[in-house]
C-alpha cells in the first residue's frame, strides 16, 4: 500500500492528471466508433485502459450523477473497443430479475414488471436502488441494444438484510470474495465497482472504527495480478436523498456541501493513497437527490440542516 500523500504532492499529482484528461486525444476512441455509441466524455479514460483494472468507484447513495458516470464510462470503454463489466452493491439475489430486465424491450411494461418482482429492492427508502439507478440499467440495456458487451453483476451475498444498511458492515468480507470471484470469472479489461464511500476504501480503519476492513483494503490484501484503483465521489454540492432513521419518513432529500473542484465528468488521481483511503477521485460537478425507483413517500417541505461532505472535505485547492 502507497504512502500516505503530502497535500503538495496531492495537488501536484492532481493538477497533472486533470491536464492530461482534457487532451482532445482522450475523449474518444474514433469519431466513427463514437458515433454508433454517442458517449458523454469521460476525462482521465485513457489511464484506466492503460492495463486491466477493477475501479472502485465510492459513492453517496441517492445521487444522479454517480450512476450516470458509470454510465458514462461503460459507453466510452465500449466505444473503445474494450471488454467491461460493472458490480452493483445489490443483493445477489435480485439478479434474476435484473437480467429479465436487460433482456427484454425496456419497454414501460417491463419497467413496472421489474419494480413488481424485485421485491427487496422496492423496499429501500435509501438512494440504493434510485431513478438513477434504473437509468444505469437502461444505460446497459441501451449499449447491449447497440452491440456493447456489458456485464452486470450483483456482489452483497443472499444472506445478508440488506434493507438494513448496519448489516452490511459485517459483509465486507463475503461482498470481497464475490467480487474477486468474478473479476476472475470474467476477466474484462475494466471492471467497475460502484458500492458506498467505506467499502470501496482500500486502507485499513474509518473515522469511526480504527480496526474495521473495508471491502477494498481486503481485495488489496490478496495480491491482485490486475491493478486496483479506489477512487471517491467528488462534488461542488447539491442535494442527496438520504435516510437519517430506517423509518421511510425520515429520507429525503439532503442538501451537501462540496469542496470538490475540476472538471465535471473526470478522475484525478492522487499518486499515492491518501489518508482518506482513496487512490483519487471522480469529480461530477454539481450533485442532484435521485429517490427510490419505487417511493411511496412524499418529500417533506422543510428545512434541514446541511450535511458536509467529510470524505474529501480536505481536497487540494489549486
Amino acid at each position: 500500500m502507497g504512502s500516505r500523500t503530502s497535500a503538495t504532492r496531492l495537488a501536484l499529482a492532481t493538477l497533472l492528471v486533470g491536464m492530461a484528461s482534457t487532451s482532445p486525444s482522450r475523449l474518444w476512441a474514433t469519431e466513427s466508433t463514437n458515433a454508433a455509441f454517442d458517449c458523454s466524455e469521460v476525462g482521465g479514460l485513457d489511464y484506466l485502459l492503460k492495463e486491466r483494472t477493477v475501479l472502485l468507484l465510492g459513492e453517496i447513495h441517492g445521487t444522479v450523477e454517480s450512476p450516470r458516470f458509470v454510465a458514462d464510462l461503460l459507453c466510452n470503454v465500449v466505444a473503445a473497443g474494450h471488454s467491461v463489466a460493472v458490480a452493483l452493491q445489490l443483493p445477489e439475489f435480485e439478479s434474476e430479475v435484473i437480467s429479465r430486465y436487460l433482456d427484454s424491450e425496456g419497454t414501460i411494461e417491463d419497467r413496472k414488471e421489474l419494480l413488481t418482482h424485485a421485491q427487496e429492492l422496492t423496499h429501500y427508502q435509501d438512494g440504493r436502488f434510485s431513478d438513477a439507478m434504473l437509468g444505469l440499467l437502461d444505460s446497459i440495456h441501451a449499449l447491449r441494444a447497440r452491440g456493447g458487451q456489458v456485464d452486470l453483476r450483483l456482489f452483497v451475498p443472499s444472506d445478508i438484510d440488506s434493507r438494513d444498511r448496519q448489516a452490511l458492515s459485517g459483509a465486507e468480507y463475503p461482498m470481497a470474495v464475490t467480487i474477486w470471484e468474478t473479476i476472475e470469472e470474467l476477466d474484462s479489461d475494466l471492471f467497475i465497482v460502484l458500492a458506498g464511500l467505506t467499502p470501496s476504501r482500500v486502507i485499513r480503519g474509518t473515522p469511526l472504527d480504527p480496526d474495521h476492513e473495508p471491502m477494498g483494503y481486503i481485495l488489496s490484501q490478496w495480491n491482485p495480478t490486475w491493478r486496483l484503483l479506489s477512487l471517491a465521489l467528488s462534488h461542488s454540492g447539491g442535494t442527496a436523498w438520504i435516510c437519517t432513521s430506517s423509518h421511510a419518513v425520515d429520507c429525503r432529500a439532503f442538501p451537501l456541501e462540496g469542496g470538490g473542484w475540476g472538471t465535471p465528468n473526470s478522475i484525478y488521481i492522487y499518486g499515492d493513497v491518501a489518508e482518506t483511503g482513496y487512490d483519487g477521485l471522480y469529480f461530477v460537478g454539481e450533485i442532484s437527490h435521485s429517490p427510490p425507483a419505487r417511493a411511496d413517500t412524499m418529500e417533506p417541505n422543510f428545512e434541514v440542516k446541511p450535511i458536509t461532505e467529510l470524505p474529501l472535505k480536505s481536497t487540494p485547492q489549486p
